[in-house]
Parts: structure tokens; C-alpha cells; sequence
């Protein structure tokens, strides 16, 4: 983490958002392999049912989330 740490100080002093980071590839083991992606970066979005909503790329956030949180998003396996 040190290193990862650093490197993001040094290339991006001004990042002001998290970033998450798997040192031991459980959430690869969790939820890449099982939704079968294989691109980064992919946005899983959970509604408020618990259920996984949407799985892609985050530039299609702004179209999902609205509707996500509105109701009106369809997942695909509707």
C-alpha cells in the first residue's frame, strides 16, 4: 500500500475522490470473474434492493444512476 500510496501523491497531488485498490484480488475472485469482466475500470451499481442494477463502464453512470435511484432503471435480466 506504501508504494501505491506514494506513486498516487506523486502523479495526481490533486486527486479529491477515493480510489479503491485490491492487493489480494478478492473482489476479482467476487465480482469481475462472476459477471465475466474482464475491462477496467467497471462500476457495479447495487439498488436499494440489495440487487446488483448495472455492470459497465462508469461513463454510462450518469444515464444508470438517475434511474437507478428513480426506479425506472430495467437490468438487463428483467
Amino acid at each position: 500500500r506504501t508504494n501505491v500510496d506514494a506513486w498516487l501523491t506523486e502523479e495526481f497531488p490533486n486527486l479529491n475522490y477515493r480510489i479503491g485498490f485490491d492487493y489480494i484480488g478478492e473482489m476479482n475472485k467476487l465480482w469481475m470473474d462472476p459477471s465475466s469482466s474482464i475491462g477496467i475500470p467497471t462500476s457495479f451499481v447495487v439498488d436499494r434492493d440489495g440487487h446488483i442494477a448495472f455492470i459497465g463502464h462508469p461513463a454510462e453512470l450518469d444515464d444508470v444512476l438517475p434511474k437507478v435511484l428513480n426506479g425506472s432503471w430495467r437490468s438487463s435480466y428483467e
